[in-house]
């Protein structure tokens, strides 16, 4: 059950292309940071969600096994969506 923290700037193809991003990581929810300030999101973090945020995250994928910190550009990457 992964939980998946996409990040990167505003008007970067975020929210665009999450629905296609949590598909590929196998997320069945998707959460738009929007309000919440980002050293907020360890505490709201739940398995298999999509969490979509402006700042770069203070913690890393490696705190937790099941996490992916990722930026939206190797998201796209990842999902074939971007070269």
């Amino acid at each position: 059950m992964t939980t998946v923290v996409l990040y990167g700037p505003p008007r970067s193809g975020k929210t665009v292309n999450a629905e296609h991003i949590a598909k590929h990581y196998g997320c069945e929810n998707i959460f738009d940071e929007g309000k919440e300030p980002s050293h907020r999101l360890p505490a709201l973090l739940k398995p298999r969600t999509l969490y979509i945020t402006n700042q770069t995250p203070e913690f890393k994928s490696h705190e937790r096994l099941d996490l992916v910190v990722i930026e939206i550009q190797d998201a796209l990457r990842e999902c074939g969506l971007c070269k």
